[in-house]
């Protein structure tokens, strides 16, 4: 048996057995015997009494050999005070690049028989052997940090976000482990958002190291009591552009302490951003007006996108008023009946903007003064528009206002035929008064004054009437812009007329109610049929009587 005294006062002793001798029970310790391939638990003892055998696990693999210098395996132990107890749990790897797997988990040395109390401090020391056989035993890279294990949770809210509107994410960093933890540190880039800021808060004897901050990559560092977290709030601004946003947040110990659990480091939360437009409209009449009834102008439509996303198929109508009639449109925009429609912009990007332009006509008929003419556009696109209140303008009316109906009337006057007439016989005029527009002519009339020697004898048009040398025909109620009217009266040549009729030449005279902005040609000069009056004749008849 063997009878060499062990380490004195030891407390924990592990073994990472090739060939069995560590868990063997020849010294009445409790070992089940010689167990090849194991990595074994033994407690305290000192000199040749203790070092009782506690538990042991098959390495990973089935084996803990190595068959060469570079063939190592890397070794994780933690020892952590808990409740009077004191738990052991071990990891190892299989080989270089490989992960480590944990072989024993909170084993309780406390448990073991005859276990001496958890001494204040501990020292640690490593030897290798190999009996009478011959391996390689080399130990290296040897690292004894205090253990912790850290982590983080991570989530965002919402978990949907409508672009340009605010999203929270909520970041806590935990120390479960037994060993407090100064200068946690914490890094998250926060990609996508604008107009980070963040705060932290500790729990009660934890503390942050930096309170607050702003900008997306965030670094900051939190004092963790053992169970104790910080919890830092991150606010930002969805972006513009749609789709989802991922986030992940990792705490990282620092030097002095070993982070026995890394899965948990990191956690991630995705956003998913949708797309929001806010498009406006704007309407306005071209030109400085003011519009006479009859006469056409324009008006300018202008959609722009104020963000935050681009949009698509951004679409204006327009619907007119009574009174106002489509005429044409550069843009492309059409009407069906009183709405106007533009063609689509198939997209608009973020802080861009279109115009249509088209051309209506005031109703030639109009006698309002405008207050009643003004209409609406309206913008719709197929983004979300956050604010729909500027997706309709104010009522526009005609630029510069609406003036009172004009009228320009022309009027031209001849005569019926073209045959000369003598002193005594009679001739027919024609007035033809044209409506020039732009608007409709109410209570069209002439006035024609003819010279002594010639004598209104009658008309067809009940209209027509003379009061001594003044002859007056009136109209219908309206005439409308491009017609016209004529009135044709009968005069005659007085029969004592010797002259050639050059003097005989007389003007015809329009007027209206509406007012004529072109009163240069409302008068129309005719003379007598062929342009001359030709000499008076006589019938003669001879009577012969014989007394």
């Amino acid at each position: 048996p063997c009878n060499r005294g062990g380490v004195p006062g030891a407390f924990l002793g592990i073994g990472l057995d090739e060939f069995g001798n560590f868990s063997s029970n020849g010294v009445g310790n409790g070992g089940p015997g010689a167990q090849a391939n194991r990595i074994v638990l033994r407690g305290g003892g000192n000199g040749n009494t203790g070092y009782r055998f506690g538990t042991s696990a098959a390495g990973p693999g089935g084996t803990v050999e190595t068959q060469g210098r570079g063939d190592y395996r890397t070794v994780r132990v933690t020892v952590t005070p808990s409740g009077g107890r004191t738990l052991v749990s071990i990891w190892s790897d299989t080989g270089p690049g490989t992960p480590l797997n944990q072989v024993v988990t909170d084993y309780n040395v406390s448990g073991i028989a005859n276990q001496p109390a958890l001494p204040s401090t501990l020292k640690v020391g490593f030897s290798g052997g190999t009996g009478l056989a011959t391996n390689i035993h080399e130990i290296g890279d040897l690292k004894i940090n205090v253990p912790a294990d850290l982590s983080v949770t991570k989530t965002g809210s919402p978990a949907t976000a409508r672009a340009g509107t605010p999203v929270t994410y909520t970041v806590t960093v935990a120390n479960s482990a037994a060993n407090d933890v100064t200068g946690a540190i914490l890094r998250d880039a926060v990609p996508g958002l604008t107009n980070v800021t963040w705060t932290c808060t500790a729990t009660t004897g934890s503390s942050c190291v930096q309170a607050s901050g702003s900008g997306n990559s965030i670094t900051a560092s939190s004092n963790l009591l053992r169970n104790g977290s910080a919890t830092y709030t991150i606010r930002g601004t969805a972006p513009g552009t749609p789709g989802p946003l991922t986030n992940t947040a990792t705490v990282f110990p620092p030097s002095d302490r070993t982070d026995t659990n890394s899965a948990n480091d990191s956690a991630t939360a995705t956003t998913t951003v949708t797309a929001v437009a806010d498009v406006a409209v704007m309407k306005a009449g071209i030109g400085t007006g003011p519009i006479t009834p009859g006469q056409t102008f324009g008006y300018r439509v202008t959609a722009g996108n104020m963000g935050p996303s681009d949009t698509t198929n951004v679409r204006i109508t327009d619907t007119l008023p009574a009174g106002l009639t489509f005429v044409s449109s550069p843009d492309g925009c059409t009407a069906s009946g009183q709405t106007v429609s533009c063609p689509a912009a198939a997209t608009m990007a973020a802080g861009g903007s279109q115009s249509w332009t088209f051309r209506v006509k005031l109703a030639d008929t109009y006698t309002g003064d405008g207050s009643n003419l003004g209409n609406v556009a309206t913008v719709s696109h197929d983004v979300a528009d956050p604010n729909q209140a500027n997706n309709t303008t104010g009522a526009v009316t005609p630029p510069g206002g609406v003036t009172e109906p004009r009228a320009d009337l022309s009027t031209v006057k001849q005569p019926v035929t073209t045959t000369p007439v003598s002193p005594g016989q009679t001739f027919d005029y024609r007035v033809t008064v044209t409506n020039n527009g732009p608007s409709v002519a109410r209570g069209v009339q002439i006035t024609d004054t003819l010279p002594a020697a010639l004598t209104y004898v009658s008309s067809a048009d009940p209209s027509c009437s003379a009061g001594g040398q003044t002859v007056n025909c009136a109209s219908a109620a309206t005439l409308a812009v491009g017609a016209s009217v004529s009135w044709t009266f009968r005069v005659r040549i007085d029969p004592g007329y010797t002259a050639d009729g050059t003097a005989l030449r007389n003007t015809a005279t329009a007027s209206a109610t509406t007012a004529d902005p072109v009163p240069g040609n409302n008068s129309g000069t005719g003379g007598v049929p062929g342009g001359r009056v030709t000499p008076p004749t006589a019938d003669v008849k001879l009577t012969k009587r014989a007394d």
